[in-house]
């Protein structure tokens, strides 16, 4: 029907179509480009999120090992909802329009709407970088930035929730300025133990 979907690294994606619905499971992350279509709406259900829409553009991230997915637009409107509401036919879907993003708390079942991001960045891993808006927390940073990289890191659990005000990072940078950039914001230090990378709080 001519959408298109790019895939990041590690990500996979099937596809079915379910009555008048098309329907894709996604693991990993990936750009959606979906061409309008009101008649076939398309559902994208990531673990316990269904995010729905017509025709629109915008980045699903859903790692099984991350502890959360998060749901960006880019252009058009999205609707996001958990699954199982949608199967019971309760409750109402959060709608996102441009530049609107949401979360998933897999460990607190919780899903509701985030930070706003610049449009320009929802597909950003697309041009080569990684982008973070301000309030983000190390439990999210680190695990996308050990993907980017393709490297391990082990963080103290008491940094896990500091906060960082924004972070860009890209291929040309080195791992050594990309753990410095983690750091740095809350004095902490890097060290390495083999073939991981291990941070800790500036205290220890």
């Amino acid at each position: 029907d001519h959408s298109q979907i790019e895939l990041n690294e590690n990500s996979t994606l099937s596809y079915t179509y379910d009555g008048d619905t098309r329907k894709v499971v996604l693991s990993g992350e990936a750009f959606f480009d979906v061409e309008k279509d009101p008649k076939h709406p398309f559902v994208i259900e990531t673990g316990e999120v269904q995010t729905r829409v017509v025709g629109t553009s915008f980045n699903i991230r859903a790692y099984p090992d991350e502890a959360k997915v998060k749901v960006s637009v880019k252009t058009g409107r999205v609707e996001v909802q958990k699954r199982e509401e949608v199967l019971q036919k309760k409750g109402l879907p959060l709608v996102l329009s441009p530049g609107n993003s949401a979360i998933y708390e897999n460990e607190n079942a919780t899903l509701e709407k985030a930070q706003d991001v610049a449009t320009e960045d929802v597909d950003s891993w697309q041009q080569g970088t990684l982008v973070f808006s301000s309030g983000v927390t190390l439990s999210e940073v680190i695990p996308a930035v050990e993907k980017f990289y393709n490297i391990k890191i082990k963080a103290d659990e008491t940094i896990l929730n500091v906060t960082i005000s924004g972070a860009r990072f890209s291929r040309e940078m080195s791992v050594q300025d990309a753990l410095n950039l983690i750091k740095d914001p809350f004095g902490g230090k890097w060290t390495v133990e083999g073939d991981v990378f291990v941070i800790s709080g500036g205290g220890q």
